[in-house]
């Protein structure tokens, strides 16, 4: 098996507008995009003699620097939000 660990550091811009409704409610909308920064991406397999063996260092590094590039490269995607508040 083949497991991996990803921390991502993404960046977005909304633009957001409110509606003051009654009895105390707040509607909003939303909508913007999303922007995958940098992508830190960890491979392992559950063979540990695999993952500490030079071969085995090779692949899963190099797998992990073209999964975090694909990442970065084709992370852009749109956003969207609803929201329905009640105010105290």
């Amino acid at each position: 098996y083949l497991t991996m660990k990803t921390k991502l550091l993404m960046a977005d811009l909304m633009g957001v507008y409110q509606w003051e409704l009654p009895n105390n409610m707040q509607a909003s909308v939303g909508a913007g995009l999303g922007k995958i920064m940098t992508a830190e991406v960890d491979l392992n397999t559950d063979a540990p003699r695999f993952d500490s063996s030079k071969l085995g260092m090779s692949l899963l590094n190099s797998a992990e620097t073209d999964i975090g590039s694909s990442i970065e490269k084709h992370s852009l995607c749109p956003l969207l939000t609803l929201d329905l508040s009640y105010l105290f």
